[in-house]
């Protein structure tokens, strides 16, 4: 399994920085070792196979050191002043659960639901906005209270939901051009079928298949003629036309 930085970079306490960290130390000397391994493989001759096999353990060595001055960075913030960013991580995974409903929400609105997706909208950007001033809150009191050697941490708390700052207005739908709209279909009526004179008025005046009225639910007779059209079929008979 792919183990990426972004796992100890996002961690809140030490120990569960030094554990993640490990891990991806592993994982990356791990991929080190076998790209070292593929270029035991390259023929002796073949430079292009070595070259790519150095270039690769290169960079992967490069990645592991500038991680390692990278944790002694993040472990040099570690300290007692950590609660701070911890309430503010389990407010934020609230947070991010409350917007990825939203998300969902307006998927499921209308194509033309105008009043569902901008509620959903609106929601979502008022989400991110508390997000984004809540992270600057956390960081000043994180820095005041390494200023004051943790003695700040006892009384900097973050702010609750209740009293959350005004956010700024969004823009609403309204005023967006208006979404286009089906345009309504006219009904067209296809033209009859050119026929001759005698054989529209002979097929206007004598149906092929007349049931009368009395008939309706029995089996009406078939007979075969050799032209359609040719006399008045008698009731509760079809005419078909031989091949």
């Amino acid at each position: 399994m792919w183990v990426h930085q972004a796992e100890y970079r996002r961690a809140v306490t030490c120990d569960r920085l030094n554990i993640k960290f490990r891990a991806w130390l592993r994982f990356t000397r791990c991929r080190r070792q076998r790209a070292f391994e593929q270029s035991h493989r390259c023929a002796s001759s073949n430079t292009a196979c070595l070259r790519h096999a150095y270039r690769q353990i290169l960079r992967i060595h490069q990645r592991l050191h500038a991680a390692h001055r990278e944790f002694v960075h993040l472990v040099d913030r570690c300290d007692e002043c950590a609660p701070l960013k911890l309430r503010f991580y389990r407010w934020l995974l609230k947070q991010r659960r409350r917007r990825h409903r939203a998300h969902l929400r307006a998927c499921a609105c209308g194509a033309l639901d105008v009043d569902c997706l901008q509620d959903n909208v609106n929601t979502i950007k008022r989400i991110q906005d508390r997000i984004t001033l809540r992270r600057r809150q956390v960081l000043a009191l994180h820095s005041d209270c390494r200023a004051q050697r943790g003695a700040f941490a006892a009384t900097a708390n973050p702010t609750t939901y209740s009293d959350e700052l005004p956010l700024l207005p969004s823009t609403p739908f309204a005023t967006l051009p208006a979404l286009p709209t089906p345009a309504t279909v006219a009904a067209t009526t296809l033209p009859p079928a050119p026929t001759s004179a005698g054989a529209t008025s002979a097929a206007a005046a004598t149906p092929v298949a007349a049931v009368p009225a009395s008939g309706i639910g029995q089996i009406p007779k078939v007979v075969m003629v050799d032209q359609l059209g040719q006399g008045i079929p008698a009731p509760g008979e079809i005419r078909m036309k031989k091949n």
